[in-house]
């Protein structure tokens, strides 16, 4: 499998130690060039490509595939990048590694859930018919690229108004309100998204109200008919209200959904309860798209001495 996108796809993260006094000890900073030079992302534990085990629940689309056919052992790549948006994706997406006449079908997720509205400048958002026409341009490359009777998951823009709900005047590990957190960054024009992580309400209704508008370029796609020779695709709507629900029947705090360091990103929890929910969608809508359990995985797995990934 396959993702390409954004920060969220890579699983941006700053351990919340770095910045918190009360959990700084000896060797808090030992990981700290390494996590530099990854632009402290963490593909290894997003919601598409998470393989290793961690201190919260980890699933992921790749684990589950592997789950179902062991002959997706290794088979992924996560092409999801700081700052990912609509128009510079066409520059991420080239790093795509497939082989269009030998591969398999690939099961492929484009999720673009935030840049195009999100940025230092709360007004420089993207132009629906400029956004319409990159995703556009994005399709039809990968239909030169990936192996015919391959499946495409498209992903709209979130819900990020729900972060100041959420967050707003609770207290940062910095000791100071997020809020206090925002208006500094904003200040500085370095906030990741001006627009959402704002005080003035106005500001966050707009750029909800653009989100809204881009993700519905995805559905004009679909109506407008077009079509790929060498696979189908799919759109869904971000869940962000329906991950945010969970919690609450979980008896878990909205706020466990978020990064602590940078109020901003999708937490590791969440990553992992939209592993379960882009699951669920996909076999339940196209269970062909991901196929019969395979038989011989345990033949598969004692042959080559793997173990289960949970």
């Amino acid at each position: 499998m396959v993702v390409a996108g954004d920060s969220a796809g890579a699983h941006f993260s700053i351990p919340e130690k770095f910045f918190n006094v009360t959990q700084m000890e000896h060797g808090t900073f030992k990981d700290l060039l390494p996590r530099i030079a990854d632009e402290l992302d963490l593909p290894h534990e997003s919601a598409y490509t998470a393989h290793t085990t961690t201190t919260y629940p980890s699933h992921s689309i790749y684990k589950k595939l592997r789950k179902m056919n062991l002959c997706n052992n290794n088979d992924y790549q996560n092409l999801g990048v700081n700052g990912g948006a609509s128009g510079n994706s066409w520059d991420n997406i080239k790093a795509l590694h497939r082989d269009q006449a030998t591969d398999h079908p690939v099961l492929f997720f484009l999720e673009l859930i935030g840049n195009d509205v999100c940025g230092s400048n709360p007004f420089a958002m993207t132009k629906p018919a400029e956004f319409k026409a990159n995703i556009l341009r994005l399709l039809n490359w990968l239909d030169t690229k990936l192996p015919k009777g391959s499946h495409v998951v498209i992903l709209g823009l979130a819900d990020g108004d729900l972060l100041y709900e959420f967050l707003g005047g609770t207290t940062h590990p910095l000791n100071v309100t997020y809020d206090q957190v925002y208006t500094f960054l904003n200040c500085l024009r370095i906030s990741p998204c001006a627009g959402w992580l704002n005080t003035d309400l106005e500001t966050r209704l707009n750029t909800t109200r653009r989100a809204k508008i881009l993700s519905q370029m995805y559905r004009e796609i679909i109506n407008d008919g077009n079509t790929f020779k060498n696979f189908d695709y799919d759109y869904y709507d971000f869940p962000t209200e329906e991950i945010f629900k969970r919690t609450l029947i979980e008896n878990r705090a909205p706020r466990e959904m978020i990064e602590p360091c940078d109020g901003f990103h999708p937490s590791g929890t969440f990553n992992s309860f939209l592993a379960d929910w882009l699951w669920f969608q996909v076999i339940s809508d196209h269970p062909q798209w991901v196929g019969e359990e395979n038989p011989h995985n345990p033949e598969i797995k004692k042959l080559f001495g793997l173990k289960d990934l949970e």
